[in-house]
């Protein structure tokens, strides 16, 4: 956390998966976690990466469940790398978090 801390601490979007979530606020379930990162930190999201259930999206105003797709799985350690370009590119494209989470699940191999 000494060098997570200070980085965290000037993120805006953060893409973390369940259990980095977890060690990020100190092991609590998902929502006070994320209820905790808010409260600590400029955070305006949180793209929660739950793997083959896809994604949820978390702001200060609103949760977005992402649905998942089916598709052929090729190289499981880039499907992560997919997940966040994706997100991120929807983002940069000016797409609201819903449209983007679906951009983002969309791309994964």
């Amino acid at each position: 956390m000494d060098v997570v801390g200070p980085v965290s601490e000037r993120t805006a979007v953060q893409l973390p998966g369940e259990a980095e979530l977890k060690l990020l606020s100190g092991g609590m379930h998902v929502e006070e976690s994320v209820r905790r990162l808010f409260k600590s930190q400029a955070l305006e999201m949180i793209v929660l990466k739950r793997g083959k259930a896809a994604a949820r999206i978390f702001s200060s105003s609103e949760v977005i469940e992402t649905p998942a797709f089916e598709l052929q799985e090729v190289d499981p350690t880039r499907a992560v790398d997919c997940i966040n370009t994706g997100f991120l590119c929807g983002l940069l494209e000016k797409n609201p978090c819903r449209n983007a989470g679906s951009s983002q699940t969309r791309r994964a191999p």
